[in-house]
Formats: C-alpha cells, sequence, structure tokens
C-alpha cells in the first residue's frame, strides 16, 4: 500500500491513502482552493456555466505549473478521460450533498441527515481526488517534456476550456471571472 499523506482542505482533513491520489496537480489545486475568494468564485462560475471546476483547476495547473499550452485536442482527449467519472460520481453527490444541506429533511431525523450530509461530503471530496488523478494520468501519460509554467498559459488553458461551453468566450472574460483564482495561482508561482 501506498504512504498515508494529509491535507488541509476548507478546514477539513483529508488523506491520500493511495499515493497515486497525491500528486503535483492534487496538491497545486489544494492551494489554490485554500486561497480567500477562490472557492466562491469557483462554485460560482460551476453554478453559473456548468464547467467542471476540477478541468478549470487543471487547465490552470497545465499553464501555471507544468508549462502547458493546451490544443484543441490535447483537451479534448483529457475531457475525454474523466467526463464519465464526472457525471457519474461527482454530479450525483454534490446533489446529495446539497439536498441535505438544504434542509428539507424533516425535523426528527435532521441530525441523521446532518450526519449523512458529513459523510456525503467526504466521498464527494475523495471522488474528485480520483477526477484529478484521472487528469494528472492523462498529463503523464503525454510524456510532454519539461516546460516553465506562465500565468499567460494559464490564461490561454482556460479561455480555451471556457470556449467549449460559452460562446463568444476571450481572454479578457477570462481574466474578469477567474480573477481570484488566476491571482491566487500566479501567487503560488511566486512562493515555490
Amino acid at each position: 500500500m501506498g504512504s498515508s499523506k494529509t491535507f488541509a482542505i476548507e478546514g477539513r482533513l483529508v488523506a491520500a491513502k493511495n499515493s497515486n491520489l497525491d500528486h503535483p496537480f492534487w496538491r497545486y489545486s489544494l492551494a489554490v482552493y485554500s486561497k480567500d475568494g477562490v472557492p466562491q468564485e469557483l462554485i460560482a462560475l460551476q453554478d453559473t456555466f456548468d464547467i467542471d471546476v476540477n478541468v478549470a483547476l487543471f487547465c490552470l495547473w497545465l499553464g501555471a505549473s507544468a508549462g502547458l499550452q493546451l490544443s484543441e485536442d490535447q483537451l479534448t482527449a483529457s475531457l475525454s478521460r474523466c467526463r464519465q467519472w464526472n457525471i457519474e460520481t461527482v454530479i450525483p453527490m454534490r446533489g446529495v450533498r446539497r439536498y441535505l444541506k438544504s434542509g428539507t429533511a424533516v425535523q426528527p431525523i435532521a441530525e441523521r441527515a446532518a450526519e449523512l450530509r458529513t459523510h456525503v461530503k467526504r466521498l464527494e471530496l475523495l471522488a474528485e481526488q480520483i477526477e484529478q488523478a484521472i487528469l494528472y494520468d492523462w498529463f503523464v501519460g503525454q510524456r510532454l517534456p519539461p516546460s516553465s509554467g506562465s500565468p499567460a498559459k494559464a490564461e490561454e488553458n482556460l479561455t480555451l476550456f471556457m470556449r467549449r461551453s460559452t460562446a463568444g468566450w476571450d481572454m479578457q472574460r477570462t481574466r474578469e471571472v477567474f480573477a481570484t483564482t488566476l491571482n491566487a495561482s500566479a501567487a503560488l508561482e511566486h512562493t515555490t
């Protein structure tokens, strides 16, 4: 068995019991997501544009840390690797968690529903971690030469990703709606 490592995210501790779940992309995501305003921005974008936040973070990481500017074909290939997992596991778990959070459970069982929500939340996070491992494995399988990361490559990757779901998307719009997340990512480059 792989080593067990613990990470903090949104005040929770997450144990990666399998070493293939602990990779540079996952650690980058934890670091970016822990910055003020990033969770709120990404969740709002997820709900507004129906995007997969893990893929948005992957696009950022590829450009900012791995130095890869995605082509349309590379984006399509990486999305095809994780899409079914996201649809069949992550999205349904998010729906259950949000339903339980809404308080629609009747009063006599509200405490048990809250307990269930806590368990579902942990499972949802594990499902997202597995999705990120799927994306990271795709990247490793590309065997690309090392390259320097840059904020510009991160912005280009995000713009390419967003154009797939939103007509007329451009770089300026990426800079506007992902401002907090892009700034958090750029700040990491100066501290790592």
